[in-house]
């Protein structure tokens, strides 16, 4: 195409569609709309169109937006525009907003008049709700920190996918990572390149799987879904695919409803469920490589590993791992195919050169001809240039438009080159790290003295997010500002694409949340503290039972020690290990509601008075039910005197009904009783405890736990009484 024929293409094409000045607003994470002097709503990007409850921009087009507001204050909305046209100055008014829907919504105006005469720009933002209860409030904040904390290790997880270059490498890493973090006995990476006949598998098995009964009905039934992802993964669904939808953000739990959730809150993706595997897509825009990760035979439960009424919902965080593992692996597979492209076109240049300096008198005489050409279009270009000229000047007056978007929005705003210069930054980003936008505009980060390793950690996020056109969610970033001060931001970066549909600008928006942050820490401190204070009550409450029975003073220590070194022994899980120590220190605390006569007697007690002091396994449990944190403790007070044969009390359970905790402690118990003096009697030998113990193992005692405890026996109960 000659530079006459541009010039022409150039005229006839609409100014409008040649500078769009609205396409930053369709960027930005915020509702935005513009009103002309009427009140009338002219544009309104795709964020507002959702807030307002509209299917499409063009439904809002005229539509007053005094009829979809009242004002809080109970002032007009007209005489409000007239007052900004006439000062110039911007306002910030609570309103209701009734949308489309039916359904009211508090929101935030915020805005003020653009240059372009009778023109109005305002940013629409959700006010907290009220009247939620304290204790939901910290529930809802409670999973979401857990789902926070849980999606970041996931995250990290799948960013060590791109640690290596090799493509088998990497498919290995993928399926290893996915089965084990997940806790899927089989996982299967397929892909297949355009214009192949076979397809690259990597598999990942559990060890812990059942192998025989591993079978897959359809050896081939992987090739078929393939060749429907590649096509189009929406066919699924005519083999029997079921979508399922992976959100992030303010309806990621799926509580709510549709009046207290923003539409501008949350991204969204979707997996896929087939022949009961779950599958995700792996193919980025562009990519040589199409395919899916699929897993299936779940051997554990990671997803529900948290404590009830802690945990986020299974069903929301499962998918959400695995499709975020599906873009990290499409994004490490990606940059594997880059790396080897690179490596042969490399050599295909070496080769290229070799030719280029053969043909190279060649075009010396194909130059002389076109300088005669380029002279012809000298007269073109000064034209062109003059067109340009009216194109510049169109150019600055949306320049002059954005810069007030900008200024008006309280996030940071900025967008960086491949170079890491600062092309665009609103003032309140200035502002932040104590500078003007004219200071800031044009330089590096290391021009404004970040810290080297934060310039690299931007660099590395601004690089994937322009390469892999995806943009980029950072839920908690630590950020320490020109001044030294250290700031807790959660930040958006999406890719900005140019005419030609190539990233080369990345776009940043941040929003501190150091007070949030910093909440959390004095929460984790204060829980610290609490525990603490628990653990210091009840060792008072064992110290108490001890002064009052001076003959079985040390007793509740000596035992608290062993059972935990046994259920060592056994395999209990170490998170356990606090209830079982709480439990075997108030194991007699029922003791305290026997009469005295009874408990001290020196004789032997009678039937009526075997039955009152059988009874303080139930006084313990009443005496202490209400109290939360000590609920899982409470097995071994209340069934520390259940038998293996069932001829225990108080419930007189039997076998594995027994909880674990109440069967390990019955021993150590009676082995510290026999092997202590008192009163009635003389301390046993301890051959002649350990004797009895083995004799009454199945009947008395778990057998199991006996065996144990026997090969265990010297670790188990040395130095007792000096720990």
């Amino acid at each position: 195409m000659t530079v006459l024929q541009r010039r022409e293409r150039v005229k006839n094409k609409p100014m409008a569609k040649r500078f769009s000045h609205l396409s930053i607003l369709d960027s930005l994470p915020a509702a935005s709309i513009i009103l002309n002097r009427a009140g009338q709503i002219e544009y309104a990007n795709p964020i507002a169109v959702e807030l307002i409850g509209a299917e499409t921009a063009a439904q809002l087009k005229q539509n007053h937006l005094d009829e979809l507001i009242t004002p809080k204050d109970g002032g007009s909305f007209d005489q409000m525009l007239a007052e900004m046209l006439d000062t110039g100055e911007r306002k910030t008014v609570p309103v209701e907003l009734h949308r489309l829907d039916g359904i009211d919504v508090s929101i935030q105006l915020d805005g003020g008049p653009l240059e372009e005469e009778g023109k109005f720009l305002f940013l629409m933002t959700r006010l907290p709700q009220v009247g939620l209860e304290t204790d939901e409030l910290h529930r809802a904040y409670i999973r979401q920190k857990t789902m926070n904390k849980r999606l970041a290790e996931i995250l990290e997880l799948g960013r060590t996918f791109s640690l290596y270059t090799d493509l088998n490498k990497v498919t290995d890493r993928i399926v290893r990572v996915v089965g084990e973090s997940l806790g899927f006995g089989f996982t299967g990476l397929y892909l297949k390149e355009p214009n192949a006949d076979r397809m690259r598998v990597a598999t990942y098995i559990n060890n812990k799987l059942n192998y025989e009964s591993f079978k897959q009905s359809n050896p081939g039934n992987d090739w078929d879904i393939l060749m429907t992802v590649t096509r189009n993964p929406n066919d699924l669904v005519k083999i029997g695919g079921i979508r399922i939808p992976v959100k992030f953000g303010a309806d990621s739990f799926g509580a709510g409803d549709d009046q207290h959730s923003d539409p501008a809150a949350s991204i969204s993706g979707s997996i896929w469920k087939v022949d009961g595997a779950f599958l995700a897509m792996v193919q980025l825009n562009g990519a040589v490589t199409g395919g899916y990760l699929r897993v299936s035979h779940p051997i554990s439960e990671p997803c529900r590993e948290f404590p009830e009424n802690e945990s986020p919902n299974a069903d929301v965080f499962c998918p959400q791992a695995l499709w975020i593992f599906a873009n990290q692996a499409a994004i490490a597979i990606e940059n594997a195919h880059l790396i080897e492209r690179a490596r042969n076109d490399l050599e295909k240049r070496a080769m290229a050169e070799r030719d280029l300096t053969a043909t190279q008198g060649a075009l010396e005489n194909r130059i002389r001809e076109r300088t005669h050409e380029l002279e012809k279009l000298n007269t073109e270009l000064r034209s062109e240039i003059k067109d340009r000229e009216v194109a510049q000047r169109e150019l600055d007056q949306q320049t002059r438009f954005l810069r007030q978007v900008l200024d008006i929005n309280p996030t940071l705003i900025y967008a960086r080159d491949r170079k890491g210069r600062y092309t665009l930054i609103n003032e309140a980003a200035a502002r932040f790290e104590g500078l003007t936008v004219d200071d800031v505009m044009g330089k590096t980060d290391n021009e404004l003295h970040h810290e080297i390793s934060q310039i690299l950690r931007w660099r590395h996020e601004d690089l994937n997010v322009m390469d892999n056109k995806q943009e980029l969610f950072l839920p908690v970033e630590r950020i320490t500002d020109t001044h030294g001060t250290e700031h807790f931001m959660q930040s958006i970066k999406r890719p900005i694409f140019g005419p030609d549909g190539n990233v080369d600008q990345v776009l940043g928006v941040s929003i501190e949340i150091s007070a949030r942050i910093k909440a959390e820490q004095r929460a984790v401190q204060a829980n610290v503290e609490l525990a603490q204070a628990y653990d210091a009550t009840i060792e008072g409450w064992s110290k108490a039972l001890d002064l009052r029975d001076k003959e079985t003073e040390g007793h509740s220590l000596r035992v608290t020690l062993m059972t935990l070194r046994l259920a060592q022994q056994i395999g209990i899980e170490p998170s356990e290990f606090l209830h079982l120590r709480r439990g075997a220190l108030l194991h007699d605390i029922g003791k305290m509601g026997i009469p005295d006569e009874i408990l001290f007697k020196k004789g032997s007690l009678n039937a009526n008075e075997w039955v009152i002091m059988r009874k303080h396994p139930t006084y313990a449990y009443e005496m202490l039910k209400e109290i939360d944190y000590l609920r899982p403790a409470l097995v071994i007070p209340r069934y520390h005197h259940e038998k293996w044969d069932g001829t225990g009390y108080p419930e007189m359970l039997a076998g594995e009904l027994i909880p674990m905790a109440a069967r390990i402690f019955a021993i150590v118990d009676v082995w510290d009783a026999l092997t202590s003096d008192r009163p009635y009697r003389s301390a046993w030998d301890p051959g002649d405890v350990l004797d009895h113990i083995i004799k009454n193992s199945g009947t008395h005692f778990d057998p199991k736990v006996v065996e144990v405890f026997t090969q265990n026996l010297d670790e188990i109960v040395s130095n007792t009484e000096s720990e």
